[in-house]
């Protein structure tokens, strides 16, 4: 393995460097380079075999504390530069789609509401009983999740949903403004049967960048 320091790569931000912890992982000093109005935060790092649960938390909390500030686009954790001159290269080669993005998320962050329902379908004793379980569950979360969706109303500027073991996982495009009107309104919202709700965010609008 080589023992070559590289960069680890954190998140892009428009206009202005990425406001983050002094240190990322490995205690390494978190830097911000820029290609113009785009920003990207990185720190040197010698890639170990593995990375540690350590590691993890401390690059999302490098995230954390830059999105509480602003919109930005994080990386997949680890993403891997070879050097500045790379990273370099790779900001200007996404500069378009990257400040395209930045502009059109910005001042938003991302909700997602799981909606668990209980799992009938393992009790079924034939195969029939076993689809009209799962279809009645799917038919309950999707109920469920157009009751959320209706009550959130306009402060949901856009809306995904991707299915889950057992429940459905529906992501939501808020206004940084409008999360106490959101988290308000969706308290306010009984699921239906045996149904339940977890809220968790805001996070960076991921779910929502453009490929």
């Amino acid at each position: 393995m080589s023992c070559a320091i590289k960069l680890l790569a954190y998140c892009v931000t428009h206009d202005s460097a990425p406001r983050s912890r002094s240190t990322g992982v490995g205690g390494a000093p978190v830097q911000a380079m820029n290609v113009d109005t785009l920003w990207c935060a990185y720190s040197p790092l010698i890639p170990p075999q593995e990375f540690s649960r350590e590691d993890a938390l401390t690059f999302h909390s490098v995230l954390k504390a830059a999105f509480e500030q602003e919109t930005i686009i994080p990386f997949r954790f680890p993403t891997i530069l070879q050097n500045e001159s790379e990273l370099q290269a790779h900001l200007r080669a996404k500069y378009d789609l990257y400040s395209a993005e930045l502009q059109r998320l910005k001042d938003t962050v991302q909700m997602e509401l799981r909606i668990t329902g209980k799992p009938e379908a393992a009790s079924a004793s034939t195969g029939t009983e076993y689809l009209r379980s799962k279809q009645r569950q799917s038919r309950t979360l999707q109920v469920d999740s157009e009751k959320a969706r209706s009550a959130l109303g306009e402060l949901v500027l856009e809306w995904k949903e991707r299915p889950a073991d057992q429940g459905l996982r529906c992501y939501a495009l808020v206004r940084r403004s409008d999360l106490p009107d959101f988290q308000q309104r969706l308290a306010g919202v009984q699921p239906g049967g045996s149904s339940t709700f977890f809220l968790s965010g805001p996070w960076p609008p991921s779910e929502f960048l453009h490929d």
